[in-house]
C-alpha cells in the first residue's frame, strides 16, 4: 500500500510540473483563439424588430434547443462558465483535468481510508471545480460592475467631445482597466468586422449580464432608433449606477455579520471533526462505521450545508 501511495504521489507531482510548464503557453494560444472566435462567430439570436426585445430573444433561444444538441449545449455552458471566469482552459481540458484529479483523489483516499472515503473524495473534486469557476466568474463580474460607472462616464465624455458611439467604445477599450478593457475590445473588433451595434452590445451583455449593463445597452439601442441626447442619458445612467453601488456597499456592510456567521457556523463542525480525528481517532472512527451513527453523521452534514445555504440566502435577499 505504501509503495502504491508513493507511486501515485510521484505521478501527481509529474503531472503538476507538466501542467505548470504547459498551461502558460496554452493560455496564450487559447486567448488568441478566443479573440478570433469571438470576432468571427455570428451574432446572437436576437430579433431585429425591437432594440430591447428580451422576450423575443428568449423565445429564439428556446427554439434553437433541439434534442440532438444537448451534448453541445452542455459543452457550450461549460465554455461560457470558463469564459466568464477567464480561465485559460477549454471545456475538454477542464473535463479531463477533473477526471484525472478525481481518479487520483479516489486512489489516494481509498488507500488511506477505504473505498467509501475514496468515493467521497472523487465527488468533491468536480464540486470544487464548479465552485471555483462560479467564484472566479463572480469576481470578474463584480470587478466589471464596479468599473461600469466610470466606463459610462468615459463613454459619455468621448461622445461629448464629438466622437461617435463606436469611437467612444474604442476609447473605452484603450483606456479602461481590466476586465472592462477586454470586454469592450471584443465588442469593438466585432463592430470592425461588420457586426451591428445592437448585436455587438447584445453579445457584450450576454458575456457580462447585469441590470446596469442591460440599461446601458437599451439606452444606446433606443438612441440609435429614435435619437436624442445620448450624453445626458449616459450621465444619468452613470449617476444611477454610482448610487446603486453605494447602496449595495452599505447593505453589504450591514449584512456582513450574518454572512460571516454562516461561514463560521458551517466550518465549526468540520474543524471540530478534523481535530477529533487527530486527537482521538478511535472515537472519530465510530462515526464512520456502518450503523445508526454514520447515518446521523451524514444527516448532520446535510443539515449543516442546508443551514449554510439558508443563511447565505437570507443575507443575499437583503443585498
Amino acid at each position: 500500500m505504501t509503495s502504491a501511495l508513493v507511486a501515485l504521489l510521484g505521478a501527481a507531482a509529474i503531472v503538476t510540473l507538466t501542467l505548470a510548464f504547459w498551461l502558460p503557453v496554452r493560455g496564450r494560444e487559447l486567448a488568441l483563439r478566443r479573440r478570433i472566435d469571438g470576432s468571427v462567430i455570428g451574432a446572437p439570436s436576437r430579433p431585429r424588430s425591437s432594440p430591447f426585445g428580451l422576450a423575443g430573444r428568449l423565445r429564439q433561444r428556446s427554439s434553437d434547443m433541439q434534442p440532438g444538441t444537448i451534448q453541445n449545449a452542455v459543452f457550450a455552458m461549460i465554455e461560457r462558465r470558463i469564459a466568464r471566469a477567464q480561465i485559460a482552459l477549454t471545456p475538454g481540458e477542464l473535463i479531463v483535468a477533473v477526471i484525472l484529479l478525481s481518479a487520483t483523489a479516489f486512489a489516494v483516499a481509498t488507500s488511506l481510508e477505504g473505498p467509501f472515503a475514496g468515493i467521497g473524495a472523487a465527488i468533491v473534486i468536480p464540486v470544487m471545480a464548479l465552485l471555483f469557476l462560479a467564484q472566479r466568474a463572480a469576481m470578474v463580474q463584480r470587478r466589471f460592475s464596479e468599473q461600469l460607472s466610470d466606463t459610462v462616464s468615459l463613454l459619455a465624455n468621448s461622445i461629448r467631445a464629438g466622437h461617435s458611439v463606436q469611437q467612444g467604445l474604442e476609447q473605452v477599450s484603450h483606456d479602461a482597466p481590466e476586465p472592462t478593457r477586454s470586454a469592450f475590445s471584443l465588442a469593438v473588433r466585432e463592430l470592425g468586422l461588420g457586426a451591428s451595434m445592437e448585436d455587438a452590445l447584445a453579445r457584450l451583455l450576454e458575456r457580462y449580464p447585469s441590470e446596469d449593463m442591460e440599461l446601458i445597452t437599451t439606452a444606446i439601442n433606443v438612441h440609435s432608433v429614435i435619437g436624442g441626447s445620448l450624453v445626458k442619458i449616459l450621465e444619468t445612467t452613470a449617476a444611477t449606477i454610482r448610487e446603486r453601488t453605494r447602496m449595495n456597499a452599505e447593505v453589504k456592510a450591514l449584512t456582513a455579520q450574518q454572512r460571516y456567521s454562516a461561514y463560521v457556523l458551517a466550518l465549526l463542525p468540520v474543524v471540530a471533526f478534523i481535530g477529533l480525528r487527530f486527537l482521538s481517532p478511535e472515537y472519530a472512527n465510530e462515526l464512520l462505521r456502518p450503523g445508526a451513527l454514520r447515518i446521523a453523521f451524514f444527516g448532520a452534514c446535510g443539515l449543516v450545508v442546508f443551514g449554510f445555504l439558508i443563511m447565505r440566502g437570507m443575507a443575499a435577499s437583503d443585498d
